[in-house]
């Protein structure tokens, strides 16, 4: 948030020099900030005001202006607000006593006011743990096991960020302020749709598939152009190539997670054993590292995680014995 901009604009507005377009950028980003009278008062400093004729400030800024001075109160569950008049009577009553105290009190008593630093909120969670969380927008996002997200508590006027480690499904409310997804070293833009980001710590790739709408995946600090996906669309960034690449997936797989469901067409080893660990809370023992790059077609529709690793056992050569740490032996795939 810079400040410095809006409160360059606060004074354009104040001697009547701001444009149109200026004045709604300065109201949408007083809207932004409701309960923060620090703010306004770094926007509109008394001094200023007593010199300003009350017609200066657009109608609806004004409102919002001196609803932050006056401190309305809660009253049946309504917000009372000040009529136009009685707001300028109301003001320059507060500037009078403002001016009063000012003569008053010896030496400078008007310091610069620093906007509190964004204040973020962090959700994580533990392996086989889901959570749902709905963000200051109304997005709805549900985190897979071992994941970590992190979002303002407050977004800023012009966009949406969140930062994601670990994987998640998002059901992004419609805004026009782009919500952008940044995780490991992609981010994807949208500014409605429902669609999926993975990007664990320690695995080598990071993928972003899309249920609904459309969205603009790009690699961060990076020349390659961004790539659009549409429904039923997987793009995967994989840290050995730098680069993006594209292919079709059944919409249907797209956070099959959530309800324990599990799409695999060609995946490797590696990738079924953590996507198991994040969801029934499992750690595994792999004696040979080559089993991880054998790889497996098959379809899990809320099944308990024995019968799972039945099938896996079956199509595959190779053995898990154990209940919570699992130990898996076996021969390499050919």
């Amino acid at each position: 948030m810079d400040i410095q901009y809006y409160q360059h604009i606060a004074r354009k507005v104040l001697d009547g020099t701001a444009s149109q377009e200026e004045k709604a950028e300065l109201e949408a980003f007083i809207a932004a900030h409701p309960h923060d009278p620090a703010l306004i008062q770094a926007l509109f400093p008394v001094q200023e005001l007593e010199q300003t004729p009350a017609q200066a400030l657009p109608e609806g800024m004004e409102e919002r202006v001196l609803s932050q001075i006056l401190r309305p109160r809660q009253r049946s569950g309504r917000l009372r607000f000040i009529t136009r008049a009685a707001s300028v009577a109301a003001a320059a009553l507060v500037l009078i006593v403002a001016g009063y105290l000012l003569l008053q009190r010896p030496g400078p008593v008007m310091k610069p006011v620093t906007p509190a630093p964004t204040e973020y909120v962090t959700v994580t969670t533990h392996a086989g743990e889901h959570k749902r969380i709905f963000l200051p927008d109304s997005s709805e996002i549900t985190l897979n096991g071992n994941t970590r997200l992190r979002f303002a508590q407050n977004f800023e006027p012009g966009s949406r960020n969140v930062y994601l480690e670990g994987e998640a499904f998002f059901d992004v409310a419609p805004d026009k302020r782009p919500f952008v997804v940044h995780a490991a070293a992609i981010s994807t833009t949208v500014l409605g749709t429902s669609f999926n980001v993975r990007s664990f710590k320690g695995e080598s790739f990071s993928q972003v598939a899309v249920a609904t709408g459309k969205v603009k995946v790009a690699v961060t600090n990076a020349t390659a152009p961004a790539m659009e996906l549409t429904p039923g669309e997987l793009v995967t960034y994989r840290q050995q190539d730098k680069g993006l690449r594209k292919a079709p997936l059944d919409i249907a797989a797209i956070g099959g997670w959530k309800e324990h469901t599990f799409y695999y067409e060609q995946t490797p080893l590696r990738q079924i054993l953590a996507d198991l660990e994040s969801a029934y809370g499992l750690q595994f023992n792999v004696q040979d590292t080559s089993l991880l790059h054998c790889t497996y077609t098959a379809r899990f529709q809320q099944l308990p995680v024995n019968t799972i690793l039945q099938t896996l056992g079956k199509l595959g050569q190779v053995r898990f014995t154990g209940e919570t740490l699992i130990t898996v032996s076996g021969k390499p795939c050919q």
